[in-house]
């Protein structure tokens, strides 16, 4: 007996309903990833922390074990990929390299050796591999959405490689600009008649409009 997709078997509004919430997600992440990929990873965090620690528990001492060490691993896990963004994008991808690999039939060491080369790879570039991946993600999931919606597969192939191409521009630039904001704003700052003087070196502070914060130039930081 033939089993059909789930979504495929569900009421035409709700399936409509389920495909725009695909699509419009898919596109938020393919032009904002980089602004949202923290709480992304937390969740990954999370869920892995979950099945790693109810695992350990289910093993070692029952169900109850498995559900209490599950919630904090959850809870470690997702404070760890928040707050150490470069690891945990380092180690997921490392992680799905390593089990492709080894599907593939590499064997297990060479696999880790790939593995551990993706991992310094990502590790020293996480932030501009996470455009490139948050677009390819987002434009997958709205390319699904269209071939739920059985739009011809020649529309479906220029519509993922423009959401892509153009997905990488908007969050580069969107970075780049945000990566030169407090030297573009301090001309303009300056203006501001305020004093109020650095805690630690006692110069005078810049008030950064775009960050509503006050910004000391001889320490290099926000105060």
């Amino acid at each position: 007996m033939l089993q059909m997709e789930p979504l495929l078997m569900a009421p035409a509004e709700v399936r409509l309903i389920a495909v725009a919430l695909l699509m419009v997600f898919g596109a938020v992440l393919a032009y904002f990833g980089h602004r949202v990929y923290e709480a992304i990873l937390a969740i990954i965090g999370a869920f892995l922390g979950f099945i790693i620690g109810y695992t350990i528990g289910v093993l070692f001492s029952g169900t109850l074990a498995g559900y209490i060490l599950g919630i904090l691993g959850a809870l470690f896990l997702a404070f760890v990929f928040f707050y150490l963004v470069a690891t945990a994008v380092a180690l997921v991808s490392a992680a799905a390299v390593f089990f492709l690999a080894n599907a593939l039939g590499t064997g297990p060491i060479i696999a880790l050796i790939l593995a551990g080369a993706v991992f310094v790879i990502v590790f020293l570039a996480y932030d501009r591999i996470v455009i490139l991946f948050t677009a390819l993600v987002g434009a997958a999931m709205v390319i699904w959405g269209l071939d739920l919606l059985d739009v011809p597969a020649a529309y479906i192939i220029i519509v993922f490689v423009a959401i892509v191409a153009s997905g990488v521009a908007v969050q580069w630039v969107d970075m780049s600009r945000k990566q030169l904001r407090p030297v573009e704003s301090r001309s303009a700052a300056m203006k501001i008649d305020v004093a109020k003087r650095c805690p630690s070196c006692g110069q005078v502070l810049t008030y950064l409009p775009d960050y509503d914060a006050w910004f000391c130039y001889s320490c290099g930081r926000y105060s």
